[in-house]
């Protein structure tokens, strides 16, 4: 029904316009709270059914059902405490190595 839409009117549905939407915040966010507030931030008026979130425009889409489940927004948060672990790794071998007198350069 979207494409029969796309090809008589040449537009992306409020849908299709939506989920291009959330992949260019998602691209951009580096948290699942910096991704609702990018939401936001782009004029998306949110609302919160149980525990599903959704944007509100003339109907309401879940987040879920554009492809964006809770899950893949709270790996945002994984991927954030995998990086602070990773720099402090690399904090600590900068660290012995100077003590030790190796000059690695990467």
């Amino acid at each position: 029904m979207e494409y029969q839409l796309q090809l008589r009117t040449g537009k992306l549905s409020e849908k299709q316009q939506l989920q291009l939407d959330l992949a260019e915040i998602y691209s951009k966010a580096s948290s699942s709270k910096n991704f609702i507030q990018l939401l936001k931030e782009k004029g998306h008026e949110l609302y919160k059914r149980g525990s599903q979130l959704g944007i509100k425009k003339s109907r309401k889409y879940r987040i879920k059902t554009l492809g964006y489940p809770m899950e893949k927004l709270q790996l945002l948060d994984q991927n954030i405490e995998r990086n602070k672990r990773l720099s402090q790794v690399r904090n600590l071998r900068n660290r012995r190595s100077k003590g030790r007198g190796f000059d690695r350069e990467r």
